[in-house]
């Protein structure tokens, strides 16, 4: 079809909406298989080149900025973003022209977003042009150039902080700090952060750092380092400044200036008091000690950081996951204590934990095959969990199947260990999952032996074995 026949017949109004729902719908069904388990990833790019077919053929004339954003961001989901960006540059200027001439700078910033992430999502691609890259750029000035035309009180801060996310992405830390600068001055005038003025002004002088060290300004760097302190030990009588923000502060600094984590947690129990509750003050000392850990190690100080971080492994009510215990395996197996990196990986694949137990798995398929003693048992049953446990099978070897995988790891570590109990707990443990409870019994009852590995999962399994095996009644009177 000729580009004059598709022109003819473009649509346009209601008749465009109905359109791009339809286009939509093609989408909505993908994303309804996905959901339910029944899509792939052929049915996936066969979903985006029946989009891309369906918009290919049909003429359009978008009449309000609204719907050229809409039919700019289905192009992008159908993979083809160079399309994207040729409708906003080809239907701009038309759109633009029938609005009232006060609301045409505003609508013109907001397609301006549309075109940067266009232009984002084809420098993401492989084959990207080789002008992706500098194409983005401009365009992120652009928008920045047009967002900062705005009335303060309509720019936002999520505008500027996308645009500042895209400008770090493509080193452009100039135009960065722009977008940091402006995102500051609109939160500068927000009533609701009267009270907050110092923490953002501490946070501005971080963010401003950041961009100096990417640039090898270490100098610069620092001094913004050292004015973030000053900010927030200066704060102003009423301004709210408490230890978690001393904390966070600490935590984003950590890559600027290692060496001030000491004077910043005096800041932070400072602000606690001595009168706080002994679970508040065990709560800060274990995120400081975590604080010092990573910044003991930055400086290279292992068996100094190795000290802190086993301060620092206990659980929080504010931890989200267990992504410390990263550092703590990688300090263990820096300072060459493979015995008890091997247990304490063994620990986060067992509990199924979350933020460490992928990289446990990543560190025992490394150091399986070249520990010995004690390590090496650990690191065996560490891959043997992973192959059983569902949770673990993105983290094996391409082309392993999990079962055998698990079988043969369990073979392995009863080989290095013959007789080990911890070997026998693992075991048992997966068989009762299988349902396998008379062969499960006699090997989950050795859990008592083993009191380290005798999480809540294994002794409720226990329990569970025991119930089916005995009976309830004879299994709930079952003691330990």
């Amino acid at each position: 079809m000729t580009a004059n026949s598709l022109t003819d017949r473009a649509l346009t109004g209601h008749h465009l909406d109905a359109f791009l729902d339809e286009a939509q719908a093609l989408l909505d069904e993908e994303d309804a298989n996905d959901e339910s388990g029944e899509s792939s990833e052929s049915g996936k790019s066969d979903a985006k080149a029946r989009l891309a077919d369906l918009l290919a053929g049909q003429g359009v004339r978008p009449d309000r900025p609204e719907v050229l954003r809409r039919l700019a961001w289905l192009w992008v989901q159908a993979d083809k973003p160079e399309q994207a960006v040729q409708a906003l540059q080809r239907h701009q200027a038309a759109v633009l022209s029938a609005l009232p001439p006060a609301e045409r700078l505003e609508a013109q910033g907001d397609l301006s977003f549309s075109t940067v992430n266009a232009l984002r999502e084809q420098a993401d691609r492989p084959d990207a042009p080789a002008d992706a890259n500098a194409r983005l750029k401009a365009a992120v000035a652009e928008a920045a150039r047009l967002l900062a035309t705005y009335p303060l009180d309509r720019q936002g801060t999520h505008g500027w902080e996308h645009l500042r996310h895209v400008a770090t992405t493509l080193s452009d830390h100039a135009l960065a700090r722009q977008c940091i600068e402006a995102r500051h001055a609109v939160g500068s005038i927000d009533p609701d952060r009267a009270t907050y003025r110092a923490w953002d002004e501490a946070q501005l002088a971080t963010r401003l750092a950041h961009t100096f060290a990417a640039e090898g300004d270490a100098a610069r760097a620092e001094e913004l380092a050292g004015q973030a302190i000053a900010k927030l030990a200066g704060a102003a009588p009423g301004q709210d400044v408490d230890e978690d923000d001393w904390l966070n502060l600490s935590a984003a600094l950590l890559p600027l200036a290692s060496d001030r984590i000491g004077l910043i947690v005096q800041y932070a129990r400072a602000c606690l008091g001595a009168s706080a509750s002994p679970a508040l003050q065990r709560d800060l000392e274990v995120r400081a000690a975590r604080l010092r850990a990573r910044a003991l190690h930055d400086q290279g100080r292992t068996e100094e950081a190795l000290v802190q971080a086993r301060l620092g492994r206990f659980a929080l009510t504010s931890d989200n996951s267990d992504v410390f215990s990263v550092l703590l395996l990688d300090l263990l197996v820096q300072a060459g204590h493979h015995d008890e990196a091997a247990r304490l990986a063994f620990e986060c694949v067992w509990a199924t934990r979350p933020g460490s137990g992928h990289y446990a798995c990543k560190l025992a398929l490394q150091h399986v095959d070249q520990s010995d003693n004690d390590a090496a048992f650990w690191w065996a049953l560490t891959l043997a969990c992973a192959g059983a446990e569902d949770y673990f099978h993105d983290a094996l070897p391409v082309g392993q199947k999990p079962p055998e995988f698990y079988e043969r790891n369990l073979a392995l570590a009863r080989q290095r260990s013959p007789g080990h109990v911890a070997a026998d707990v693992v075991e048992g443990y997966y068989l009762s999952n299988g349902k396998e409870f008379a062969r499960a019994l006699p090997l989950l009852e050795k859990v008592a032996q083993c009191p380290d590995i005798a999480n809540s999962n294994a002794v409720f399994q226990l329990w569970l074995t025991r119930v089916h095996v005995l009976g309830p009644e004879r299994g709930l009177a079952q003691g330990f």
